[in-house]
């Protein structure tokens, strides 16, 4: 009876223990926002959005709703539940309704609705295209900051269509950054049978959507990751970002010392 006992006993420790350690798990969700709202210097649960495009000094980061028709940028529009479809990639068909995207505004110009002066919409929501290669970087940059460090940062790519357009600066690629360390990570990784980062589902194009599963920080040869850089070397959108955080040790230290105080307690009781 004292096994039983003391084994129920440290199961349940240990498993506060290790539920304790389990970072927190979120995505960054647009839902709320209107095609065309922009969201560069937000804070959208937890991680800050910013950008900077290439091309123009307005470096706004704009929501695109890709279930909707007849916008300025066809290749972005997708699954809808309603006819509309991905025509490549690992979420190609009608199934996977993707709705709100993140880009790059291609034009510095033709904003809506206005508070207290500043610009809080676009009319028409446009991603830059202008492609790497040649005197061109390339279309601009992504940024995500977090406000606490995070373990793994998975997204999805939308209608990114030619890896080989990029060099050691610009294309498409995502960089991580943490603890004074970097890790970059090409996109054409990704689509290479002899990288370790390589995913046989991802298929790049026009009209692409394509989920890329969650890259963790040891993978990354780090011990954790407080921001991320995604660079598009021409057209293309970010959406469905989710990450995890970083596991506490200290809290499995603390559960560790509960079970210890809850055996030493039992012990006394059977010597009583």
């Amino acid at each position: 009876m004292i096994y039983k006992t003391t084994t129920a006993i440290a199961g349940a420790a240990l498993f506060a223990s290790s539920t304790a350690i389990a970072g927190y798990s979120h995505e960054i969700d647009l839902s709320s926002y209107d095609h065309g709202a922009i969201v560069d210097g937000m804070n959208l649960n937890g991680v800050t959005v910013s950008g900077d495009n290439f091309h123009n000094n307005a470096d706004h980061v704009v929501v695109f709703d890709t279930t909707k028709t007849g916008t300025r940028d066809s290749d972005l529009q997708g699954a809808n539940g309603n006819g509309g479809e991905w025509k490549r990639g690992n979420l190609k068909g009608t199934g996977n309704v993707i709705g709100n995207i993140l880009i790059l505004q291609e034009l510095d110009h033709n904003f809506a609705g206005y508070t207290d002066g500043s610009q809080t919409a676009v009319q028409r929501p446009d991603d830059e295209g202008r492609r790497s290669g040649g005197t061109s970087p390339g279309a601009g940059e992504l940024y995500f900051s977090f406000d606490k460090p995070v373990d793994s940062f998975g997204f999805t790519l939308i209608d990114v269509e030619k890896t080989g357009e990029f060099n050691n600066e610009t294309g498409f690629f995502a960089t991580f950054y943490g603890g004074g360390q970097s890790t970059k990570v090409s996109f054409a990784d990704l689509i290479d049978k002899d990288s370790v980062f390589y995913d046989p589902t991802i298929k790049f194009g026009n009209n692409s959507a394509n989920r890329v599963a969650a890259l963790k920080a040891p993978q990354l040869g780090m011990n954790k990751i407080e921001r991320v850089t995604i660079n598009l070397g021409g057209s293309g959108g970010v959406g469905d970002v989710r990450v995890t955080g970083v596991p506490t040790p200290t809290a499995a230290i603390a559960g560790l010392a509960v079970m210890g105080v809850l055996l030493g307690r039992r012990g006394n009781r059977q010597r009583g």
